[in-house]
């Protein structure tokens, strides 16, 4: 064999093997990307901070006229819990119950100065179902129900 005939027999058994189709195990494996799912069903428990304000009516104070300078409102903060269960169904459909309760520090003006009352709000509270429909990340819903509380005016002299 010349060296021409020998080059010729290498590139030959070259071809044939690279040219032969590659095999399962040699390709690379890539993963499948993963999908977001979104359930709204679970209990949940939080709570919540804000600043509120009210009013009592303009015949709150006993004295005539007094409400221009004691006015017949109350300011502050409030906060408090809530807890709930939501259930998701197949169709979509998202039904829930929920209650929460706030206690406020809320006092009106007269009680920062010395007057005739002074009035407070103890604590408000709330019962509710709720009805939405899920639509991924977003749920419009519906909501409904029960609301009460305390408050107390108390006379001063």
């Amino acid at each position: 064999m010349t060296c021409l005939q020998h080059v010729l027999a290498g590139a030959a058994a070259g071809a044939i093997t690279l040219g032969s189709p590659a095999l399962a195990a040699d390709l690379q494996v890539k993963a499948p990307a993963l999908e977001a799912v979104y359930t709204w069903t679970g209990f949940y428990l939080g709570g919540h901070v804000g600043y509120g304000a009210g009013s009592f009516g303009p015949n709150t104070n006993a004295e005539p006229l007094q409400g221009v300078f004691f006015p017949h409102s109350v300011t502050g903060l409030t906060g408090g819990f809530q807890a709930g269960y939501v259930r998701q169904l197949a169709s979509k459909l998202v039904l829930g119950a929920e209650a929460d309760i706030s206690f406020g520090s809320p006092v009106d003006v007269p009680r920062l100065t010395p007057a005739l009352f002074d009035s407070t709000i103890d604590y408000i509270a709330t019962a509710r179902g709720r009805i939405g429909y899920a639509m991924g990340p977003w749920m419009p819903y519906v909501t409904g129900g029960l609301a009460w509380g305390t408050t107390h005016v108390s006379l001063n002299g």
